[in-house]
């Protein structure tokens, strides 16, 4: 529904806050490790994040519908992949 997307939106964009605000690194795509995280969107907003696995692919829910998924982890352009650094 409308109102689903709606919701899944909004935690979207709070998940990928905190996330954000955590200690982390950037990094390019071909040095990921198995849990960084590949952030997609556009320049003014990120809209989706997924966990990369190992040698490739990512676990995201893409939709609802689908639920979780594995992907190859450039299915979409990522906007930024992050190393969240341990405490």
């Amino acid at each position: 529904s409308e109102e689903h997307t709606s919701e899944l939106q909004s935690l979207t964009n709070l998940v990928c806050r905190l996330l954000l605000e955590k200690k982390k690194t950037s990094i390019s795509s071909s040095a990921s490790q198995p849990r960084d995280l590949f952030f997609y969107g556009n320049a003014s907003m990120i809209n989706h994040v997924a966990i990369y696995i190992r040698n490739g692919p990512v676990v995201h829910a893409s939709s609802p519908r689908t639920r979780l998924k594995i992907s190859s982890a450039c299915y979409r352009n990522p906007v930024q992949v992050v190393r969240v650094l341990q405490a």
